[in-house]
């Protein structure tokens, strides 16, 4: 790559070398059609390489999605989760017992750097027993879904991840959206994936010791290569630690 590079932009500079002189050396109106074939032919030489290519020899920045983790310290009087990390919500339907819903979220945020990532999708896999195994597309937050819930005459507590699919989303350039890893439900100990999967289950958290796993999160986006980013889970009731994974693991790929 930086061979190539090199040798591009030695002959752009060459040409451009040649842009600038020959026209001066070249009778009028002669010049004028000379630099017409040069900047045509630079345009010819860019056309041969792929946009990423281009981007690079040219010195741009090739779009992406970085990650950063959010953490849940505690929940409680005090604590100041972010809005999309928290669900505590009671209401009735015509005809229906009350529902009662209070859920903890692991959220990662989702920054787009140097372009929109359009159409960014998150697919998860769930390392369990030394085995990766494919867990779906994870959810992006949308404040619309959860408001829904309460429109839903026959609301289950178990199916939460489905009624919350929401597995595209559009993130403007330098702006962020939040990405709902995994969940639990209060005066539960299961924890599972946000997931477009019907029942993506990571364990159960028992005696009060936090589950802990890991995570491979590849990120797509139209005209943006994958990223994947492995990260370390610990998680229990109030309290949800994630961290980017300080030795990376071999992935099922």
């Amino acid at each position: 790559m930086r061979r190539t590079r090199a040798a591009f932009g030695l002959i752009v500079f060459l040409l451009l070398v040649m842009g600038f002189s020959l026209p001066y050396q070249t009778p009028f109106p002669d010049s004028i059609l000379l630099s017409g074939v040069l900047a045509a032919t630079i345009a010819v030489l860019l056309s041969l390489f792929p946009e990423n290519i281009r981007q690079l020899m040219l010195g741009k920045k090739q779009p992406t999605v970085s990650l950063e983790p959010l953490q849940i310290l505690h929940f409680g009087a005090g604590a100041k989760p972010e809005r999309s990390q928290w669900i505590n919500m009671i209401w009735t339907s015509s005809g229906t017992p009350q529902h009662t819903l209070t859920a903890l979220f692991g959220v990662i945020r989702a920054h787009a750097i140097g372009g929109d990532a359009i159409g960014c999708r998150a697919s998860a896999k769930l390392k369990m027993h030394d085995i990766w195994l494919d867990s779906g597309n994870l959810n992006w937050y949308s404040s619309s879904l959860i408001r829904n819930l309460t429109t839903l005459p026959d609301f289950e507590l178990l199916r939460l991840s489905t009624y919350l699919t929401n597995i595209t989303e559009h993130i403007p350039k330098d702006d962020a959206k939040d990405l709902l890893v995994f969940y639990m439900l209060q005066n539960g100990s299961g924890v599972f994936l946000c997931s477009d999967m019907t029942h993506s289950f990571a364990g159960n958290v028992q005696n009060d010791q936090p589950l802990r796993f890991q995570l491979e999160i590849s990120i797509t986006a139209q005209h943006q290569p994958k990223v994947v980013t492995f990260f370390d889970v610990e998680a229990t009731w109030g309290r949800f630690l994630i961290a980017k994974a300080s030795q990376l693991p071999v992935s099922a790929n």
